[in-house]
């Protein structure tokens, strides 16, 4: 990358960890009340609907709108977890990614 310099303090403390599921994305943050100290600032979810099965979520919850549930309390249980962090720091944001078409 041009002008970039990957040796930089800031690429070190990226941490990066990899969610294939909904049920592994409502783990995740599920496990932050485990947690005494959270060293985390920010926490990106790229492509957030992505996580969400269309069939799988419709025979969960029974409802043509099962999706659309799913998502809700998943996002639900983020926002709770990220209150918890900044109840003990002040210092973690969620930024959520979402985007259509090809």
């Amino acid at each position: 990358m041009r002008g970039v310099d990957s040796s930089s303090d800031v690429f070190r403390r990226i941490e990066m960890k990899y969610i294939d599921d909904e049920e592994g994305l409502k783990k995740y943050f599920a496990a932050f009340r485990l947690l005494d100290e959270i060293p985390i600032r920010v926490i990106v979810v790229d492509e957030f609907g992505d996580f969400f099965d269309q069939k799988s979520c419709y025979e969960k919850y029974g409802n043509s709108h099962g999706r659309d549930l799913a998502m809700v309390c998943t996002l639900a249980l983020c926002r709770n977890a990220i209150d918890h962090v900044n109840e003990k720091r002040g210092l973690c944001k969620l930024l959520l990614s979402d985007t259509v078409g090809p």
